[in-house]
Order: structure tokens, then C-alpha cells, then sequence
């Protein structure tokens, strides 16, 4: 079910790109789409119906991290393995952190409202500044 979140942001992404979205306003559709998710999954979190409003939530990373690369690479060009490696390796490293969180917190759906609202707070403020 997850995969297939991903494959609809990233269909979703590409269907956008080709309409000449810009990374802005794929950036906070993301981010959106994210809050939306989260709130639904927390509604739902004891119910195991909570995997399809998570299909959102990761859906919206499948718009969102493609983007978030190429915009923080595009002036790196001559090294783009190995900044992707990097950025690939701090990637998976928050993903542990935030599950050591979760299951501190053991509230799901709390952690991904929150990391979405922060995440929007982000992205409105690249968004103005970039």
C-alpha cells in the first residue's frame, strides 16, 4: 500500500512537472497534502484502517524529496553521486530519528502532523526566501 503511495507522488510529480509547475508550489502542495494525511492517520491511528490516509503521507514525500534534491543540486552538477549519497545517507538518519521518536511517543499520527506542520513552516519560508 505504501509503494504505492510513493508511485502516485511520483506520477503525480511528473504530471505537475509537465504542466511547468514550479518547485515552489510543489514544495507546499507536498507539504499540504502531508498535513492532510497526518491529521487523517492521527483520526484514525487505532484503527488499521490508518494505512490509507499514510498513502498520502507518502505520497507527498514521493513529490517532495525528488524536488528538494534537484533544487539543493543544481549548482553542484560535477558532484551530484556524491552529494546524493549524502544526502541519501541524512535522509535515512532522520527517518530512523523520527521512528525513535514515534515509538517514544508511541502517537503516529502526532509525529506526522507535527513533522508535516514543521515541514510546511520550512517550505513557506525557502519558498519566500528562494
Amino acid at each position: 500500500m505504501l509503494a504505492l503511495g510513493i508511485g502516485m507522488g511520483a506520477i503525480v510529480n511528473k504530471k505537475l512537472l509537465a504542466r511547468r509547475w514550479a518547485y515552489k508550489q510543489l514544495l507546499l502542495l507536498s507539504c499540504l497534502v502531508s498535513i492532510l494525511g497526518s491529521i487523517a492517520v492521527w483520526w484514525l491511528e487505532s484503527s488499521p484502517w490508518f494505512v490509507i490516509p499514510m498513502i498520502l503521507v507518502v505520497m507527498a514525500y514521493g513529490i517532495a524529496i525528488p524536488n528538494i534534491l534537484s533544487y539543493a543540486l543544481r549548482h553542484y552538477a560535477d558532484c551530484v553521486g556524491t552529494a546524493g549519497a549524502l544526502f541519501g545517507m541524512l535522509y535515512y538518519g532522520l527517518i530512523g530519528t523520527g521512528l525513535v521518536s514515534v515509538g517514544a511517543g508511541q502517537s503516529l499520527g502526532m509525529s506526522l502532523t507535527i513533522s508535516s506542520i514543521v515541514a510546511m513552516c520550512l517550505g513557506w519560508r525557502q519558498t519566500k526566501s528562494a
